[in-house]
């Protein structure tokens, strides 16, 4: 996001109201196990504190985020602490958990933490995430679904599944002794996305696969946050 001026202007002026959720994962690679750690001091990461700036303004009734487990134990916990305290000086009671994609229909791993606020009610969002977790206790349906779409991707690899380092986003499914690299659109399906939803442009030019990779290693699963 810029940072000047016009960029800053107070969502108040622009009558932002009655907002009943506000959902977001600020930057993630400050805080992964994967990166350099810089914590929510990190050039990227930091934009936690713009999320919390709109939350401030918007005073929306809901509020919801959601980031890799690094979080948790990024300088010592307390990056975890600050978000959870920017929240609750906010006048949020909060929950959280982390929740698992391969629980939600996709074949993939992939554990982020999700905090759920309530504006004046911990009860509430303690009751979301129970909800979530619920639904995440690998239903037939889900496992129905899951197995569906893992089908489709080992289809041309002999039947094996595919390995996937889930921070680095590098899926590798197996041909017999052999690897070899997922297609964007495979990645999608893990993400839980429709085929090609990273392909095109707003306006029609085709996106370099590596940008697609690039956005599915940062996207959310599409199950797990519906």
């Amino acid at each position: 996001a810029p940072h000047n001026a016009q960029a800053h202007q107070s969502l108040a002026s622009r009558r932002v109201r009655d907002v009943d959720l506000v959902y977001g994962g600020f930057p993630c690679q400050d805080l992964s196990v994967a990166g350099r750690r810089a914590g929510l001091g990190g050039a990227r990461s930091s934009l936690w504190f713009e999320f919390r700036r709109v939350v401030s303004e918007v005073r929306p009734r809901w509020v919801c985020v959601e980031n890799v487990p690094g979080l948790l134990s990024d300088a010592g916990g307390r990056s975890f602490g600050a978000v959870l305290g920017g929240l609750d000086e906010l006048g949020y009671g909060v929950a959280w958990a982390i929740l698992d994609a391969q629980n939600f229909g996709v074949p993939q791993r992939r554990r982020r933490v999700f905090i759920v606020g309530c504006l004046g009610d911990w009860r509430s969002a303690a009751q979301v995430l129970a909800v979530c977790e619920g639904c995440a206790g690998a239903t037939e349906a889900i496992r129905a679904a899951g197995e569906e779409v893992a089908g489709t991707l080992g289809g041309s690899s002999s039947g094996h599944g595919p390995a996937a380092d889930t921070d680095r986003m590098t899926f590798i499914p197996t041909i017999g002794p052999k690897v070899r690299r997922l297609t964007p659109k495979e990645c999608e399906r893990l993400m839980g996305w429709p085929d090609d939803h990273t392909r095109w442009t707003a306006d029609g030019r085709e996106i370099a696969d590596s940008h697609r990779y690039r956005m599915c290693g940062n996207g959310v699963v599409a199950s797990v946050a519906e």
